[in-house]
């Protein structure tokens, strides 16, 4: 071989932070079959239009609340909501509110077209 592969900083190795994303990439493969489902029925259209409810057993209850905006932006979904059940299930339905037209995502409070998070960004520059 003409260059050797780099060694890996073994402060860098985080078992906990690996552990935590394969929890989140579990999740999304699971939450993303049953948004495909809702998509061939014509519930949504893409999983923008989403609103996904996540039932949740004790064990995973904590950690999805916890990493509650970090899973809504993962799983590309306008709202996510999570509760107590006795094993993990979904439920998706279509977003509440009006689709901002910068973002895509559906939030119930839309001026000018844009959620607050856009109109922020937009009129601040």
């Amino acid at each position: 071989m003409l260059t050797k592969y780099p060694t890996v900083n073994e402060k860098w190795n985080d078992e906990n932070l690996a552990e935590k994303w394969d929890k989140i990439i579990s999740l999304k493969n699971s939450a993303s079959k049953e948004l495909e489902l809702a998509r061939a029925d014509k519930l949504i259209g893409n999983s923008l239009d989403a609103l996904l409810k996540i039932e949740a057993d004790k064990d995973n209850y904590e950690f999805f609340k916890e990493n509650e905006e970090l899973i809504r932006k993962v799983l590309i979904v306008s709202e996510l909501e999570i509760v107590k059940g006795k094993e993990l299930a979904f439920k998706v339905e279509h977003a509440r509110g009006e689709k901002c037209e910068r973002c895509w995502q559906y939030s119930e409070e839309i001026e000018d077209g844009l959620c607050k998070r856009c109109h922020k960004i937009i009129h601040e520059n």
